[in-house]
């Protein structure tokens, strides 16, 4: 679905739309560079926000706090997106990126499945099989309407 990027902006939340670089849906529709972020399946397909300008300190990916987390960008979509539904109902995760390059996967357990991770992987241009751990986290956070 890959539906835009997101951009804090004095606190507010920007999503700057891109257009797949392929229109033939046959072929590799994006060529990103690894990215951080978020994202929800709905519908078996990933709904993905790759974070960028997130080189400021006091802005970062986290479960909660004043920070690009699910629920503030949940809350900045239009219903035809969310279709009336909270922030956790669909199960979601987010892509970590640390100084050092390790990448980190924390997911709804049930997203761990190989079609699921090449999904998000395609979308936040992991393309290394190295350094990339996948967690599951099973806590209140992300459970959502299959758990």
């Amino acid at each position: 679905m890959g539906i835009g990027k997101l951009i804090m902006v004095n606190d507010k939340i920007d999503i700057k739309r891109y257009k797949p670089l392929y229109e033939n849906k046959d072929k590799l529709n994006e060529i990103k560079e690894l990215s951080n972020g978020i994202f929800w399946f709905i519908d078996n397909k990933i709904f993905d926000f790759p974070a960028v300008n997130l080189t400021d300190n006091t802005i970062g990916l986290s479960k909660s706090g004043n920070s690009f987390n699910h629920k503030k960008v949940w809350e900045s979509l239009s219903t035809k997106i969310t279709q009336g539904k909270r922030f956790d109902y669909y199960p979601r995760g987010r892509v970590e990126i640390d100084k050092l390059g390790r990448i980190v996967i924390w997911i709804n357990p049930n997203l761990n499945n190989f079609k699921s991770l090449q999904q998000i992987k395609l979308k936040f241009g992991i393309r290394s099989h190295n350094d990339v751990k996948v967690k599951e986290d099973h806590s209140e956070h992300y459970k959502c309407y299959l758990d």
